[in-house]
């Protein structure tokens, strides 16, 4: 029950999708994407196909937790329903 209202306000294939095709037109996250990218290519070598996947879905659940936060904030959502939509 919980999951339904995020899944309803961010897991909509098409909310993301123009997601998607906004970012592609903000240089500044083009930017940011290349040096994400550029910053994570050593790493797979380094620590193996098994871990390298295990730190992206680490690094990608928290960056989503950060997300949901914010844009909670942002709504004017309150503290406890925040925290409910959210962890």
């Amino acid at each position: 029950m919980q999951d339904i209202v995020p899944d309803l306000l961010w897991n909509v294939p098409e909310v993301q999708e123009e997601i998607a095709r906004f970012l592609v037109t903000v240089p500044e996250y083009r930017r940011a994407e290349q040096e994400l990218y550029a910053a994570l290519e050593p790493l797979e070598p380094l620590l193996g196909k098994a871990r390298y996947g295990v730190l992206m879905d680490r690094l990608c659940g928290y960056l989503r937790q950060v997300q949901c936060v914010h844009y909670g904030f942002g709504l004017g959502l309150r503290r406890e329903l925040i925290r409910s939509l959210c962890l």
